[in-house]
């Protein structure tokens, strides 16, 4: 029996046996004649068609989870120092300082967007640059 394809950007995007019968007209008219072997999201490369490419498996990245106590020591002197002055005005700052000193939090994940994103609220207010922003994400101490 012969095979049909409807091709975009040379993939199959919809494969039919009969496109007439299943497809509006209009779309059915946009079919070719492919051979047998080829299915939905195979690929025209140099005149022959190919299945589509394994999916990658995506391993996530082991969260960085540091101590409040490391993450502390993870900003210099100056930085801690224009943090707590800072926290005097900002209530974004205080809030942030307030739950890392909570008795109750043990840790800062460094992977969390909240984490990130307050880290990327200090660098607005000029208070860490760029690249200290992005070197205490490491959760390394330098």
């Amino acid at each position: 029996m012969t095979n049909y394809a409807r091709i975009v950007d040379k993939v199959a995007v919809d494969v039919s046996k009969t496109p007439a019968k299943c497809f509006h007209p209009l779309i059915a008219a946009e079919f070719t004649q492919v051979p047998d072997t080829v299915q939905h999201q195979w690929r025209l490369v140099a005149g022959e068609w190919l299945p589509p490419a394994a999916p990658v498996a995506v391993v996530p990245l082991e969260p960085i989870q540091v101590s409040t106590q490391k993450f502390k020591m993870l900003f210099t002197a100056g930085e801690f120092a224009a943090i707590a002055e800072a926290r005097k005005g900002d209530i974004e700052v205080q809030r942030f300082l307030d739950l890392i000193e909570d008795p109750q939090t043990t840790s800062v994940n460094l992977s969390l967007q909240s984490t990130q994103d307050w880290l990327l609220y200090l660098e607005s207010l000029a208070l860490l640059t760029e690249a200290r922003r992005v070197q205490i994400l490491t959760g390394e101490l330098q």
